[in-house]
Order: C-alpha cells, then sequence, then structure tokens
C-alpha cells in the first residue's frame, strides 16, 4: 500500500472502532461495580442471615445470598485489557504510509475487541446470574423470617 491513497472509509470505520472499543470499555467498568454493589449485598445479607436460619425457607436463602456473593466474586476478577505498545508501533510503522499504519492500527483495534468481547459477555452473565440470586436470596429470606 506504499505510496498509494488510504481507503476512502478508513477515516470513519477508524473512529467508529475507536469509539466501540472505549464503549466496550466503560460497559466493562460498568459491570465491575455492579458486581461489587452485589457482592456487598450478597455479604451483608449473608452475615445478617448466618446466625438466624431456622427452617428451610432461610436455610434456601442463605445459600441463594452466598451463591450471589460467589459469582459477583467472579465476575469482579479482573479482566485481560490488551494495550498498543507505542515502542513498538513506532519501530515497526514510522517508515511506513499513514494509511497503511492507520489501517493496521484499525485492524489492532478490531482484533482487541473481539478477544474481549467474549469476557465482557462472561461477566454480564456472571452479574446477572448474581443479582438474580440476590433477589431469590432477598424473598426467602423475607418469607423464612414470617414462619
Amino acid at each position: 500500500m506504499c505510496g498509494m491513497p488510504a481507503p476512502p472509509s478508513l477515516e470513519v470505520l477508524s473512529a467508529v472502532a475507536s469509539g466501540e472499543l472505549d464503549a466496550q470499555a466503560r460497559r466493562g467498568d460498568a459491570l465491575d461495580s455492579k458486581a461489587g454493589v452485589v457482592l456487598g449485598f450478597a455479604g451483608v445479607l449473608v452475615g445478617l442471615t448466618a446466625p438466624h436460619i431456622t427452617n428451610a425457607l432461610a436455610e434456601a436463602g442463605f445459600a441463594s445470598a452466598a451463591g450471589s456473593a460467589v459469582l459477583a466474586l467472579i465476575a469482579f476478577t479482573p479482566r485481560p485489557f490488551p494495550a498498543l505498545d507505542p515502542y513498538r508501533l513506532r519501530a515497526r510503522y514510522l517508515a511506513e504510509s499513514e494509511g497503511r499504519t492507520k489501517e493496521r492500527l484499525l485492524d489492532t483495534r478490531i482484533t482487541i475487541y473481539r478477544h474481549l468481547e467474549p469476557a465482557i459477555r462472561r461477566k454480564l452473565r456472571l452479574v446477572t446470574g448474581a443479582t438474580t440470586m440476590l433477589a431469590l436470596s432477598v424473598v426467602l429470606t423475607a418469607f423464612g423470617a414470617t414462619l
């Protein structure tokens, strides 16, 4: 591609890829925050209900809160975060045409996005499961306390 003009849509695609990579990072951060909140509530519920288990419903509520805490803790684990190495970029692309460099950077951003997407989806499933179990725990614990 040396000496040839950059493909006409390269700038647009590069901007979209950068935006999506940023949005993906924000989604991951938001899921981490939610996992932390669920972990906190589940931990409090476990601590409050453990000494007061008197029936099967309360026991199921305790187990559900503990399960929620475990799922939230797993979801809270750090995700991989590949990054560009400026030194290697300089060494490899300093003499390349601007269009070729932009195209390679676009390809690299797309690869990073595709690499991170399964981890974000896994984190989403874990946070959803933890939240569902926490809600179930609250209901079971409330019913168990009234019996």
